[in-house]
């Protein structure tokens, strides 16, 4: 197995949004998420999401990876993202004594940034470490 940083660039627009997409599939485990954020407004949003297209070729949007309300910071914001595992029914979460198993969230599609509330015209940089 190996590790890949993926980089994404943004600058907001004038309401203090973007959204960046990696343009390419980002395929393995998210094992961290860092946001260069000092030049967002503080408490600035960031979603992060994979993907996919469904067999008509429409977009669909996977799950939420990270939500985080506060990346507009003037220090590095340093997100380790996990989700509960599941049974093989997918319905119900696994438990070990009284918490829940969590592991890295497992991704095979481009991922979208969704950067809100971040300011007009403010540059940002997402490090994305993915193990493939």
């Amino acid at each position: 197995m190996s590790t890949i940083k993926y980089v994404l660039n943004g600058t907001t627009n004038g309401s203090g949004d973007a959204v960046v997409d990696t343009n390419r599939d980002i395929v393995g485990e998210i094992l961290a998420v860092h946001v260069d954020g000092h030049n967002l407004t503080d408490s600035a949003n960031l979603t992060l999401t994979g993907v996919y297209q469904d067999v008509d070729g429409d977009e669909l949007v996977g799950d939420v990876i990270v939500n985080h309300s506060d990346v507009g910071e003037a220090t590095l914001v340093e997100l380790h993202p996990r989700v509960e595992a599941q049974d093989p029914t997918g319905t119900v979460e696994l438990y070990a004594a009284t918490f829940g198993v969590v592991v890295p969230f497992a991704v095979a599609a481009p991922l979208r940034a969704t950067i809100s509330a971040g300011g007009a015209t403010k540059a940002f940089r997402i490090w994305i470490i993915v193990r493939e």
